[in-house]
């Protein structure tokens, strides 16, 4: 069974999409590949969101707490 951070419900697809990128780093390359993937994504009738915009309005997925928290801090640190 697949870890998801949010239910897979229309962009929460994508959320988990991110999310499953970032649960399978290996590399520094790979890590800076992802920072950009979250910097570049937007989300919104506008696409003025950024993930973090949008995350506390899906319900969570089936991944613990700790590592739900660590993926929306990690968010967080590429965005800025």
């Amino acid at each position: 069974m697949e870890l998801t951070v949010v239910e897979n419900i229309n962009n929460g697809v994508k959320i988990n999409e991110i999310f499953q990128k970032w649960n399978n780093i290996k590399s520094a390359k790979q890590h800076t590949e992802w920072e950009t993937l979250v910097a570049n994504t937007n989300f919104g009738t506008y696409y003025n969101k950024k993930i973090i915009d949008i995350f506390d309005n899906f319900r969570i997925g089936n991944c613990n707490s700790r590592l739900r928290l660590d993926f929306i801090n990690e968010c967080r640190r590429a965005i800025n």
